[in-house]
């Protein structure tokens, strides 16, 4: 049996202080738990996705100090929205009956980024990231 995790993603800019709508969030699985997974939302007026439920292992896999088996499921995570740096996150983990909120800073794209002052860990207008979620 699967149990899920929920999962908020929160897009705002100018480091928090204002909210990004609009904004497509692609979310795929990259574990074998939820590895099928296939989720597109957007951001409402607040900058927030509405809560997604994710498969993730069962909550007692972690109860068991004898368990070989990942007691959490992995997620890759694209965030973009024209006129901004597209995002990608890489094994975003997810822990069945825990509601995770996901904060991303979304950094505008202009003529005026050029290479040279584009933001760190950037490549093409593509931005990686491993977020820790705990």
């Amino acid at each position: 049996m699967e149990d899920y995790g929920i999962l908020i993603v929160r897009a705002t800019t100018a480091s928090g202080a204002y909210p990004v709508p609009g904004v497509s969030v692609s979310i795929s699985g990259a574990s074998d738990v939820g590895g099928d997974t296939r989720i597109s939302v957007l951001t409402d007026v607040n900058g927030a996705t509405q809560p997604v439920l994710l498969p993730a292992p069962p909550r007692a896999l972690s109860l068991s100090p004898e368990s070989t088996e990942e007691v959490y499921s992995r997620y890759d995570i694209e965030i973009f929205k024209e006129g901004y740096y597209r995002k990608k996150l890489f094994d975003v983990t997810m822990f069945s009956g825990i509601t995770s909120v996901l904060p991303v800073n979304m950094i505008p794209s202009t003529p005026y980024n050029t290479e040279q002052n584009a933001p760190r860990g950037s490549e093409s207008n593509v931005i990686t990231e491993n977020p820790d979620l705990n």
